[in-house]
């Protein structure tokens, strides 16, 4: 009687945890749109839109814009531009359409 009490519980148990092993191993179908909104175009330096000029200029003044990317998918983050300050740390920062500062990476060279 315990060994077929214990099988019981077994399979139970594998029923509630085989849809979570799933997803942990990315196979759900979020994580496919994550990665597709999150994608981001490189623009040049020069074709910047005048409102990420002005933050730039104002936030994070005396600092060399390396790159600029683009995200025509996303809703909130639109702009990811790498920043080298003077003494060799790199900024990545997240703007949004409207030249406000999303989120925030630094990290030395």
């Amino acid at each position: 009687m315990k060994k077929i009490v214990f099988g019981v519980i077994i399979a139970l148990c594998g029923l509630f945890v085989s849809p979570n092993a799933g997803a942990q191993m990315g196979m759900t179908d979020d994580t496919k749109e994550t990665l597709i909104q999150d994608k981001f175009y490189p623009v040049e330096v020069t074709d910047m839109p005048q409102v990420l000029r002005d933050a730039i200029n104002i936030s994070y003044e005396g600092y060399m814009v390396k790159s600029v990317e683009v995200s025509n998918n996303s809703t909130f983050v639109k702009y990811k531009v790498v920043l080298v300050s003077r003494n060799g740390k790199i900024y990545k920062v997240y703007f949004d359409d409207r030249g406000h500062v999303v989120k925030e990476h630094a990290y030395f060279e």
